[in-house]
């Protein structure tokens, strides 16, 4: 990449981040911390894939979900964008930008490629990532996406974080009263998975 457009990604990713959506600092969710003794794990009899699935009807998405540890989990993850090139990036107005030598984005090419170049810079893709949440879930193994550790701003100082999700709904064994471990039974809870990515700077709160 010539210094001329190295320097045209500077101004324009400086230009684009105070347009970006703020990411979330709720996500991903932390792992909890559950006790270890068996007497809160579900006994065999309740853990019928069947019945259990039957009960979460629609809700079951096997995209996100895996009842089983699922034999790939992982698959490749585009290293260029792809789809529609954000709105942001279409809507930023490139004919005042000065390049190096003073001349200005005259062409709509120049402009194309020029906005090419900060998508490929910024681009953030959501990656894969299968999570185990233990036998008191169902289904046990949730997708629930992770933003790559790439960099995404030119000089650096921003990273991929994550900027839209969705909420899945599975199943919690729960007890009321685990010491009698009466009236136990699966809940319907709603879980959150990451769907979208974004180059931002760190929350306030993180």
């Amino acid at each position: 990449m010539t210094p001329t457009w190295v320097a045209l990604a500077a101004v324009l990713l400086a230009t684009s981040a105070a347009r970006r959506v703020r990411p979330s600092s709720d996500l991903p969710v932390l792992d909890l911390i559950e006790p270890q003794d068996s007497m809160y794990d579900p006994p065999p009899s309740d853990i019928d894939p069947r019945a259990l699935r039957a009960r979460l009807g629609p809700h079951y998405d096997p995209r996100y979900m895996s009842e089983t540890r699922p034999i790939n989990r992982s698959s490749p993850v585009p290293s260029i964008p792809t789809g529609r090139m954000p709105r942001e990036l279409r809507r930023l107005k490139l004919r005042s930008i000065r390049l190096a030598d003073g001349t200005r984005l005259r062409s709509r090419r120049a402009r194309r490629r020029a906005k090419l170049l900060l998508w490929a810079f910024s681009y953030c893709p959501v990656a894969p990532r299968w999570k185990d949440l233990g036998i008191r879930f169902w289904p046990r193994w949730l997708n629930d996406g992770t933003c790559l550790p790439k960099p995404c701003s030119f000089p650096p100082g921003m990273s991929c974080r994550p900027s839209r999700s969705t909420r899945k709904t599975i199943l919690r064994w729960y007890c009321p009263n685990w010491t009698q471990k009466k009236n136990c039974r699966w809940i319907p809870i709603k879980y959150p998975v990451i769907t979208g990515c974004e180059c931002s700077c760190a929350s306030s709160s993180s």
